[in-house]
């Protein structure tokens, strides 16, 4: 529920991202038709890769807890 309650606390920002050639055409399409998807989209995979980067993080002080007993 507190994460519910800090994703209405948003602001917008503007990104660059560049992308391989094949897949300009369609992000600008979905760009232009459904933004609040493709926010969406982004917004997930940016939280996929934070989850990532702290599993993998908590793993590696795991491993080098473990490994300094």
């Amino acid at each position: 529920m507190e994460m519910l309650r800090r994703m209405k606390a948003t602001r917008p920002v503007e990104l660059v991202v560049n992308l391989p050639e094949g897949l300009v055409d369609e992000v600008e399409e979905v760009r232009q038709t459904d933004p609040e998807f493709l926010s969406d989209v982004i917004v997930y995979g940016l939280c996929r890769r934070t989850i990532f980067e702290e599993l993998q993080r908590t793993r590696l002080s795991d491993v080098g807890f473990a490994g300094s007993r």
